[in-house]
């Protein structure tokens, strides 16, 4: 478990510079420990306000395009998801750099305030969660649990190069019902079966 101290609020309080020597150094629980911290200071219901928060939204941005664990980079991810605002210059031109698997959220936070391009975010990231959901399903007995419902929203995370807008232009997509709900009380955990409308 992550925590922080007086010691890690003292360097948040020194200024930007005694941050960055942290997130840009080798030990990556120390960036954990800092990055909680910062949560504390950047949110706005403990009314801190420090007077390098533009400078701190850049050290995060640069965190998530440098060789850090996936842990960290996910967790200046969620600060600047939570607590800054675009434009992220450096993530913008840095994409290349930028893991898969941060990818949905990283779009998201770069279309924060634009409706269109973050309902795109958004349709990406919900993707990405039915891709996870189509790989664990298929490692399961579908003889017990059934087959995973072919909507067009499934058929289109399993073909990742697919283009969004044009896809589902073309494709007819199906509306699902639950039939039988489960019972709170079954034991065994089944899931219930889906059929289209």
């Amino acid at each position: 478990m992550v925590t922080y101290s007086n010691a890690e609020k003292k360097i948040v309080e020194s200024g930007a510079d005694a941050i960055h020597k942290v997130l840009a150094g080798d030990d990556a629980d120390a960036k954990e420990r800092l990055l909680f911290c910062l949560d504390y200071y950047l949110d706005p219901y403990y009314k801190n306000t420090l007077p390098y928060e533009s400078e701190i939204t850049k050290l995060l941005e640069h965190v998530i395009i440098s060789g850090n664990p996936l842990s960290v980079k996910e967790d200046a991810l969620n600060l600047l998801t939570s607590y800054a605002y675009p434009p992220f210059y450096i993530l913008e031109q840095n994409l290349g750099q930028i893991e898969d698997q941060l990818m949905p959220d990283v779009m998201y936070a770069l279309n924060m305030g634009r409706s269109d391009g973050l309902l795109y975010a958004l349709l990406d990231k919900c993707c990405c969660m039915f891709r996870e959901l189509g790989e664990y399903a298929r490692n399961q007995d579908t003889s017990r649990y059934g087959e995973m419902p072919r909507s067009a929203i499934i058929q289109y995370c399993e073909n990742g190069t697919t283009e969004l807008s044009s896809y589902f232009k073309n494709t007819p997509t199906h509306t699902w019902k639950l039939e039988n709900p489960p019972r709170a009380n079954d034991k065994e955990g089944r899931l219930p079966n889906i059929k289209p409308i």
